[in-house]
């Protein structure tokens, strides 16, 4: 019987190893607002739409972190190439609704307001 236990104890150790790597990497396309992270952590939904495009472009132009937020509150931090150069590849897309294409690194789960939590290495954007 102990001989069992310990069998099944090292099975569920082996398992939660491999379980956070499967959600790595994961390819996913998301919907929302391109918004910018500083402001949204600062002010929430008063620092998202047309009001406050203006503030947001000054700051992704400044490289502050950009993301995407969902209509289901997700928010995922974009990461990668196109965050190189203060979001030079990005700053057209700020404010605005976007679908995105990219790996997923999930530190969190789905649905978390935790800004940064979910990352998403964007490969493809375009407006909507």
């Amino acid at each position: 019987m102990r001989h069992f236990f310990f069998l099944l104890t090292a099975a569920v150790f082996i398992v939660s190893l491999a379980v956070p790597n499967l959600a790595a990497g994961e390819t996913k396309t998301v919907s929302g607002e391109l918004i910018e992270m500083a402001c949204y952590a600062r002010m929430g939904l008063n620092a998202t739409g047309a009001d406050h495009a203006a503030c947001a472009l000054r700051c992704a132009e400044g490289g502050s972190p950009l993301g995407i937020l969902t209509a289901d509150d997700e928010i995922y931090t974009i990461t990668g190439e196109m965050t190189e150069n203060e979001n030079a590849k990005l700053l057209e897309f700020v404010a605005k609704n976007v679908t995105a294409t990219g790996d997923v690194n999930d530190g969190g789960g789905p649905g978390t307001r935790l800004v940064g939590k979910v990352t998403l290495e964007v490969t493809a954007i375009e407006v909507q």
